[in-house]
């Protein structure tokens, strides 16, 4: 993996910067996204003696944000290899009939539509490396087997949330079919419940037990898998 260039986004805390650490260790350089400056610059500070980080600003509601980044990465390498689209938000608790409409559109918008875009604009960097892997950061809770199981815990059916990691996984699927001829492999990841901000530190999983299955599938060989859905055991239903 030595010289192999990766991108994670929402990378300064929990499971993202766990993935650029344990990327850094495999020899990796690592772009450290992140959309605030002070946090980002003591994360790279801290990561800085695993191996070569970079602070990205990036702000995933910013499209010019993601375009400079890009920019500064093609400048410095002239490629990417690795995107990590781990960068998301869980706003509320709410079911689908008490969703506040407001909650959804800046889930969607996050957790959706910005990293689909994102690997839109990173497509022509990811074509110039020799195994293009992307990694859509997911949940359990983006199994519609999951969450149409009647038995599943009512938080395991966060409706914002759940729909955005459902329909990430459909970014996922799509992409990888776009992408394949172009031998980039495109999959999701489901990290468990990890003790985040993000699940208010009540998960039992560290953040870097949930970064393993993120980079087992950014560092996969060129006959590994692409579309597909995976947490640390296997395969997950879709």
């Amino acid at each position: 993996m030595d010289g192999r260039v990766a991108l994670v986004t929402g990378a300064n805390k929990g499971i993202g910067f766990a993935t650029a650490q344990a990327l850094l260790k495999l020899g990796m350089i690592v772009y450290v996204g992140s959309r605030d400056v002070e946090r980002g610059r003591i994360a790279v500070d801290t990561l800085s003696s695993d191996g070569t980080a970079h602070l990205a600003l990036l702000d995933m509601a910013d499209e010019n944000s993601m375009l400079a980044t890009l920019a500064a990465i093609d400048a410095a390498h002239g490629r990417l290899d690795v995107l990590v689209n781990n960068a998301g938000i869980a706003l509320d608790g709410a079911s689908a009939v008490d969703a506040v409409p407001d909650v959804i559109r800046r889930t969607l918008d996050t957790n959706v539509h910005a990293p689909a875009r994102l690997i839109q604009l990173a497509a022509p960097l990811l074509r110039k490396s020799s195994a293009g892997r992307v990694v859509n950061v997911s949940s359990g809770v983006g199994s519609l087997a999951f969450i149409a199981d009647p038995h599943t815990p009512s938080m395991g059916k966060i409706y914002a949330y759940s729909l955005s990691k459902v329909a990430l996984n459909g970014v996922t699927t799509l992409f990888a079919d776009a992408l394949r001829a172009d031998r980039i492999k495109v999959n999701s990841a489901s990290p468990g419940v990890v003790k985040t901000d993000l699940s208010h530190q009540m998960g039992r999983r560290l953040p870097t037990e949930g970064a393993e299955i993120i980079v087992r599938l950014a560092t996969l060989d060129d006959d590994g898998p692409t579309g597909g859905f995976f947490d640390a055991a296997g395969p997950i239903a879709w």
